[in-house]
């Protein structure tokens, strides 16, 4: 069995998190559609002073871009950010699985790992969440 489908693609860019997804240096990524996984390893917490003042303004876009069903992963150094990635992502529809932030899963699963889902069905108007 295939992982992947012909129709499917799997990209890796670097990106600016203390700008928007508009901003010159993300503009690729804007560009890209629709995304279905998306992860952050060991970024937002390095630029957090940034990323705040900024008002998490490139996460707010890669939200708004991810697809019904589709998946956000957080690795970092420490979990300092995750309530407020967390909420923020509640605000586009996304829900978070304790489950990895607490590492449960055993000896295996990294400390400092949040995972936001977003649920089938889920489509953005505006900045408000509705249900098809």
């Amino acid at each position: 069995q295939k992982l992947l489908l012909a129709a499917d693609t799997v990209d890796f860019g670097a990106a600016d998190v203390t700008k928007p997804l508009t901003d010159d240096a993300n503009i690729r990524l804007s560009r890209s559609g629709a995304w279905d996984i998306v992860v952050f390893s060991y970024v937002l917490v390095e630029n957090s002073v940034a990323v705040r003042s900024g008002g998490f303004s490139f996460l707010r876009g890669v939200f708004s871009l991810l697809a019904p069903g589709s998946l956000c992963i957080f690795l970092d150094s420490s979990h300092k950010l995750y309530e407020e990635v967390r909420a923020l992502g509640s605000e586009f529809g996304f829900s978070h699985s304790e489950r990895m932030l607490q590492s449960e899963m055993g000896g295996n699963a990294p400390r400092n790992c949040l995972l936001l889902t977003r649920g089938p069905g889920k489509q953005l108007s505006g900045t408000a969440m509705e249900s098809d």
